[in-house]
């Protein structure tokens, strides 16, 4: 059985090639936004804005006062998990804003291709920390002021239902392989000598 070769982090190198002047052109492959500009503008900006509202509920969790429903182990490590994930979707979303369009195919495997999966993970994320957060406050009761003990898991399911909505945006998101406009490679015996 024939072992399937993992691509190197540095395997995208490949895909540049001088021209003639000595540039380094890119190559490969180039992945477009199936619709015109603004369409690709309002994309982007929704799944930034989406991002930050998903990381900010997370972090605001803990800038409350402490309660036992924000102590407890499990609801500390849910909510680290939650917190991170909502990092990761930030960085990719900010990455697919910096990155014009058309992408190249290294950018486009980094940001759009593996968004819907990373959203999906900050999606479940928000709602195990929120099913737990709610189920030790049945369990264990309150102590302190009620809407100190809701406000977490409140933050944890407004950021699942955000990111509920913005898997809806990324799945309908669209991108095709398109031609390259520098893919023409320049062999070095081509070049002439200077």
């Amino acid at each position: 059985m024939e072992k399937k070769k993992r691509r190197s982090r540095r395997a995208h190198l490949n895909d540049f090639h001088q021209n003639i002047r000595g540039e380094y052109i890119y190559t490969g492959k180039m992945y477009a936004f199936r619709g015109n500009k603004e369409a690709y503008s309002r994309y982007v900006t929704y799944c930034v804005t989406d991002a930050v509202m998903i990381f900010l509920f997370s972090v605001l969790q803990e800038c409350f006062d402490p309660v036992p429903v924000s102590r407890f182990f499990v609801n500390i490590i849910l909510w680290l998990a939650q917190t991170a994930s909502a990092g990761i979707l930030l960085y990719t979303s900010v990455c697919l804003a910096a990155w014009k369009n058309p992408l190249r195919a290294y950018r486009y495997e980094r940001s759009a291709k593996t968004l819907e999966g990373k959203v999906n993970v900050t999606m479940g994320a928000s709602f195990l920390a929120a099913l737990a957060m709610i189920l030790f406050l049945l369990i264990k009761g309150t102590e302190g002021k009620l809407w100190m003990n809701l406000i977490r898991p409140l933050l944890s399911l407004s950021a699942g239902y955000t990111a509920f909505r913005l898997r809806k945006t990324v799945k309908e998101a669209e991108f095709e392989e398109v031609p390259n406009p520098d893919g023409v490679k320049v062999a070095p015996a081509d070049m002439p000598k200077l």
